[in-house]
């Protein structure tokens, strides 16, 4: 699934704030599906292999692959990968666009 993103660099953040044992690498060429190579023309990614749990249950490990495209493009894909967007992405999009508006916020104190 792709979705558009605001800052790529404030993605790759969040992620990293939020998943600090995620397994991160550059996205390879030969592993470009048809999406992910329609998405990725003239930029590249960085990929996020992602472990984690369903709220409230314990018991199962679920994994998920991120890739976070210069082009401001966010790939889920993987065998868990609604999951992951129902239980997490809200999460990061609310810590990124409060970043977002923290930056700002010193970009116009700098200029004034």
């Amino acid at each position: 699934m792709a979705l558009t993103i605001e800052d790529h660099k404030l993605w790759r953040k969040a992620l990293k704030m939020t998943f600090p044992s995620a397994v991160v690498g550059n996205q390879r060429r030969n592993s470009i599906t048809a999406l992910k190579n329609q998405f990725s023309k003239g930029g590249s990614g960085i990929r996020f292999i992602i472990r984690f749990k369903i709220k409230g249950n314990d018991e199962f490990l679920l994994k998920t692959t991120v890739s976070v495209y210069d082009t401001d493009i966010l790939v889920v894909s993987g065998a868990s990968y609604y999951i992951w967007i129902l239980e997490h992405f809200k999460e990061l999009k609310k810590l990124v666009e409060t970043k977002l508006l923290l930056w700002g916020r010193k970009l116009l104190s700098n200029v004034i």
